[in-house]
């Protein structure tokens, strides 16, 4: 998506009806994030990479939250591809991880230290492993199908993209290692949200084109949903 069209109603409706609004992929350099409009009532968040001279910049991560609720950039566990919001007590995870088989994930060493995978999953782990209230929103490139975890609380799950990748599998491993609970399709959450997320064909009659690979997750010391 790109963030320098924001004069769609709505694009523009969708960010005034959300308290944090978030967005993966930027492909913004960290000297260019002036260049993305403001939006009023909205303090405003972002995590590039920072590319060799002459490589053309992909990934990074945006961020939109109401001033009202005073969200702070935790720094410390932020990276380009992962932007860490702290409002009050509760953590909101942005995040980006590229595929397994993606040009990032074999070049990753060009900005950063450790694999996409690692990164995310470190950071996950050792803010399960604190007892940290969090969330986890965004485009984690894998296809988990209708995959729940392990776990006696856990609600079923209804979902349109019933394929299962390999990324998919290790994510649905990891959500249940790390007491997450799968709010894509979870049948005890309102609202429309088992639908596919990711349309690669402008004709969207058939499922040709379509996946499921962005994901919103809770720990479960966050809700009991």
């Amino acid at each position: 998506m790109s963030l320098l069209v924001t004069a769609r109603s709505d694009f523009r409706r969708s960010i005034e009806e959300s308290d944090i609004f978030f967005v993966q992929e930027t492909h913004l350099r960290p000297d260019q994030r002036d260049m993305v409009r403001s939006f009023e009532g909205y303090d405003s968040f972002s995590m590039s990479r920072k590319m060799p001279d002459g490589q053309d910049t992909y990934g990074g991560v945006y961020a939109l939250a109401r001033k009202s609720l005073n969200a702070k950039l935790d720094a410390e566990r932020s990276s380009p591809d992962i932007l860490v919001l702290r409002v009050g007590n509760m953590h909101f995870i942005n995040a980006y991880v590229a595929g397994d088989h993606s040009s990032a994930s074999r070049h990753f060493a060009d900005w950063q230290a450790l694999h996409p995978w690692d990164t995310f999953s470190v950071l996950i782990r050792e803010m399960s492993d604190a007892g940290m209230a969090f969330s986890v929103h965004g485009d984690l490139n894998g296809r988990s199908g209708a995959l729940c975890p392990d776990h006696p609380e856990h609600p079923p799950r209804i979902v349109e993209d019933l394929v299962v990748n390999a990324q998919g599998r290790k994510l649905a491993k990891f959500r249940e290692d790390n007491n997450l609970r799968m709010a894509n399709g979870c049948t005890t959450i309102p609202g429309d949200h088992h639908k596919f997320t990711f349309f690669g064909r402008v004709d969207d009659s058939t499922n040709e084109g379509k996946s499921t690979v962005d994901y919103g997750a809770l720990n479960l010391f966050t809700t009991n949903c």
